[in-house]
């Protein structure tokens, strides 16, 4: 950690702009409130870029699947199995361990219907959980904590350890903790003023709501609960001990703050993070693999360090991509953008198995891709009912089947 604080005043900027991109705090928040009990805690992880469901999960003999990807597919030999048809790759040898373990529920088949194959397309919709309407402006974590968690104002209640706020947190007039690291929230509570930047650094001008004066009224909010939010992160951060090392990579520094947060009872229900990218245009074997092996590694030390504590059965994860890839590989050695996917949930209380159906590699829709066989929406509910325990109708705005999953 550097002895001084380096950031410049263009850092600072877009870092408070990122707070301030939505209503973060309420003030007059007390961090001394306790919960009579440890409340159960959800870890969400979006694996940006479209994960790969067959090089994170290969058959092992399966010529259809061999002939669609002549220099992608694992070799047998290579496979660590989970049953008789397929196994992890041994770079996902953490994987493996959790599943032998009994932490893993593996969801197969996962998505929608005609998928629009585009990044920000698929993610809007899957952060609302509303295919086809994408003009939904809350997003059905936004939605789950006003419907089970509205009398608590507390901005910690959805925490995202990130620079930017998720689709799913996303909603007018809701407070969400967003910060990228731990000592971001001591640089930013005493400094003065900002406006609020574009994607190119340049100042916006559009509702009054985001003009100068507008953003610095909500940039004051947060700057002030920040002060009083920062040091609780940084205390929990520091004092926390990991009993298994975490990797030295952001994925696994961001995994390390949320372990601290949850076994320190800093009061969230919601965790958000993001890794990636799984983008694979081209045959590049380190942007392939290099990910995947990053979030192995990094789920397995999450695991580890919860174990026997008192927040090894309080804790929930559950991790989605925005698309699959398709089966056949292109012209570059790559996979482009697909549908149907894989969800992973991780777990103390989870019932570790399959749930869905694996997609056929020989029945593919008109565009060559895999077909989805359970929505995607129905994970969702069956963590809103088997894990919060309450009805996922008013959240996911219609009645859904409901995996037994938990």
């Amino acid at each position: 950690m550097p002895a001084r604080n380096t950031s410049t005043r263009r850092d600072f900027l877009g870092g408070a702009s990122r707070l301030a991109c939505a209503p973060l705090f309420f003030p007059g928040l007390s961090l001394q409130s306790k919960q009579p009990e440890r409340p159960r805690n959800l870890v969400l992880i979006e694996l940006f870029g479209g994960l790969d469901s067959l090089s994170l999960l290969a058959p092992k003999d399966n010529d259809d699947y061999r002939r669609a990807r002549p220099t992608l597919a694992v070799p047998a030999r290579d496979l660590l199995s989970i049953d008789a048809d397929r196994g992890f790759p041994k770079a996902l040898a953490p994987l493996h361990q959790l599943w032998s373990e009994g932490f893993v529920r593996i969801v197969d088949g996962v998505g929608f219907p005609n998928s629009p194959l585009s990044h920000f397309s698929a993610r809007e919709i899957w952060g609302a959980a509303l295919p086809g309407h994408t003009s939904e402006v809350n997003g059905w974590v936004a939605r789950m904590r006003r419907e089970l968690w509205a009398s608590d104002p507390s901005p910690e209640v959805l925490t995202h350890v990130g620079s930017v706020v998720p689709y799913s947190m996303m909603a007018p007039n809701l407070p969400i903790l967003c910060f990228e690291r731990p000592q971001d929230m001591e640089s930013m509570a005493p400094c003065g003023t900002a406006v609020e930047l574009d994607m190119e650094g340049k100042p916006q001008r559009k509702s009054p709501a985001q003009s100068p004066t507008g953003i610095l009224a909500r940039l004051t909010k947060t700057l002030s609960t920040s002060g009083r939010l920062g040091p609780r992160i940084q205390e929990l951060s520091r004092a926390y001990k990991p009993q298994s090392r975490f990797p030295y990579t952001k994925f696994g520094a961001q995994l390390q703050t949320v372990s601290a947060l949850i076994q320190g009872g800093f009061g969230g229900r919601v965790y958000s993070l993001t890794h990636g990218d799984f983008d694979m245009h081209t045959s590049n074997p380190r942007s392939t693999t290099l990910p995947q092996m990053e979030f192995a590694e990094g789920i397995h030390a999450f695991m580890q360090n919860l174990k026997g504590t008192s927040a090894y059965e309080d804790t929930l994860v559950l991790c989605h991509s925005e698309f699959g890839r398709r089966l056949k590989e292109n012209s570059g050695g790559g996979c482009d953008h697909g549908a149907a996917g894989t969800m992973l949930l991780f777990g103390g209380k989870l019932k570790g198995g399959l749930s869905g159906t694996p997609p056929s590699l020989t029945e593919l829709d008109d565009n060559g891709n895999l077909i989805p066989s359970m929505d995607f929406r129905s994970v969702y509910a069956a963590v809103i009912e088997q894990w919060f325990k309450a009805d996922h109708e008013p959240i996911m705005l219609e009645k859904l089947p409901v995996p037994e999953l938990i």
